[in-house]
């Protein structure tokens, strides 16, 4: 009697257990987050995916929703959308991002998922002007977009590219002598560089290194066009030219074509550097 009391008791719980997978199906985008703006939920065609903690949402429902102008790019697969006074560009794969000029750096990025471009919901919302609010219980999102915003201007103008523009400084000197140069005033027979990019607004760039040491010893300067793909720089139509210092044996160069180049790299909004390869550039004013 107790063998079968228990058995009967194994089964109950059997059933208890399966129950709820044998009658309701469970649907497909059960995991996705719901996500409600201004007291409205949204429907996706793509439901929002987790990636890193961050919830990422096809770009034209979420900017739509939010009352902001949008444009895309297919050849740089850039997203721009303005709201009010705030306009903002992001790239597919690239976690830098364009905020009114400022460059900014998302925890994820822009993705292609399903055909659609998802984009991070709360740097996206947060960037024009949103505020965003987390319900774990439910796993709601809930976005207060604060009414609608004054007319925007068209923000097809700015890119992520443009986060980078302007000039970039990397100094370093490692001292390898007692005797100090009276001019420059680093010690004499010490390697000493000075490195600068100047990124411009029509898609060229200069990179500038300044050397007196052992490893270059005078003025190197590379002019090309660039363009920011996902985390990388690539640099085309390069031309390199160099003025060798004084009693330096190296012959002077104009304009030798050489080898295109990518280099990746990151930006710091907090100090406002940028992460070239290995090196470390701050933000300067020419």
């Amino acid at each position: 009697m107790k063998r079968l009391l228990k058995n009967a008791v194994i089964l109950t719980l059997l059933l208890v257990l399966l129950s709820p997978f044998m009658v309701f199906p469970v649907p497909a985008d059960a995991a996705a987050p719901r996500v409600i703006v201004d007291g409205e939920t949204l429907r996706f065609d793509v439901p929002p995916v987790i990636e890193n903690g961050r919830t990422l949402v096809p770009m034209r429902a979420i900017f739509e929703a939010l009352g902001a102008v949008i444009a895309w790019d297919p050849d740089t697969q850039t997203v721009t959308a303005g709201r009010g006074d705030t306009a903002i560009a992001v790239q597919i794969d690239n976690p830098l991002a364009n905020v009114n000029g400022s460059g900014h750096m998302m925890d994820v990025a822009p993705k292609m998922i399903g055909g659609r471009t998802m984009v991070p919901l709360r740097f996206v919302s947060e960037a024009l002007g949103c505020e965003v609010g987390w319900t774990q219980p439910t796993a709601t999102i809930t976005i207060t977009s604060g009414g609608a915003p004054v007319e925007n201007n068209d923000p097809s103008g700015i890119s992520v590219a443009a986060s980078i523009m302007g000039a970039w400084s990397n100094l370093s000197s490692s001292p390898a002598g007692s005797l100090v140069d009276p001019v420059t005033g680093f010690a004499t027979g010490s390697y000493y560089s000075g490195e600068w990019y100047f990124f411009d607004p029509d898609g060229t760039c200069r990179y500038v290194i300044i050397g007196s040491g052992t490893i270059i010893n005078g003025l190197s300067e590379v002019r090309s066009n660039y363009r920011v793909v996902g985390d990388r720089i690539v640099f085309t139509n390069r031309l390199e030219s160099f003025t060798p210092a004084l009693g330096d044996k190296h012959a002077a160069t104009k304009n030798t074509p050489i080898s295109d180049e990518t280099l990746t790299f990151s930006y710091d909004s907090a100090d406002d550097t940028l992460r070239i390869d290995s090196s470390t550039f701050h933000r300067i004013n020419y």
